[in-house]
């Protein structure tokens, strides 16, 4: 120890050159460390070998195959769905109109049958109250003379007489029954 430092070291006390030396000594220390597990990381990676090809499960190619072919089926019937409601849709306006039209014919023979039944009502109140049943009695010829000749016919009138009306006999009472709505059922 030199007299030059001025200095007075007591035994056992570390000194400034110690402290120095060791703290670069740490971080090479981490450094290293690092360096070794990047490079360890970087040699188990093998970027040098080209990658195999991963084995694929066969099971798993056998849910992509029955995926493809269910997805397909589902087009399938789809389109054949789709055709089915066209159809459907088709055949109900048809029926529907059928219906209308049955329903329409059905309004006009109620209709009719109604008008008939009160033309007879009438028709059969007028001739009552107009015509009463007149008797002509002509005397019988005597026996053994000739009989009376006849008067020639009456001329006949220029204008044609209508056809006598068409008159139907209906039960006093016409009962109309209004049936209930016609509908189908689809069934396939």
């Amino acid at each position: 120890m030199s007299a030059e430092d001025g200095v007075t070291k007591r035994p056992g006390a570390p000194t400034e050159r110690r402290r120095a030396s060791s703290a670069p000594r740490l971080y090479a220390f981490g450094v290293a460390l690092v360096l070794f597990f990047m490079s360890w990381a970087a040699i188990a990676a093998r970027p040098w070998q080209p990658k195999a090809a991963k084995k694929v499960d066969p099971r798993v190619l056998a849910l992509t195959a029955r995926e493809k072919q269910l997805r397909g089926e589902a087009l399938v019937l789809q389109r054949k769905l789709k055709r089915q409601w066209a159809l459907y849709q088709q055949s109900l306006e048809l029926r529907n109109g059928q219906i209308a039209a049955a329903r329409l014919q059905h309004e006009q023979a109620v209709a009719a049958a109604a008008a008939a039944a009160a033309a007879a009502a009438r028709a059969s109140r007028s001739t009552a109250a107009t015509s009463p049943a007149i008797a002509v009695s002509t005397p019988a010829p005597a026996p053994g003379s000739s009989p009376s000749p006849t008067p020639p016919p009456a001329p006949a009138p220029t204008t044609p007489k209508p056809p006598p009306p068409v008159v139907v006999q209906l039960p006093p009472e016409v009962i109309v029954v209004e049936l209930p709505p016609v509908t189908t059922s689809s069934s396939s």
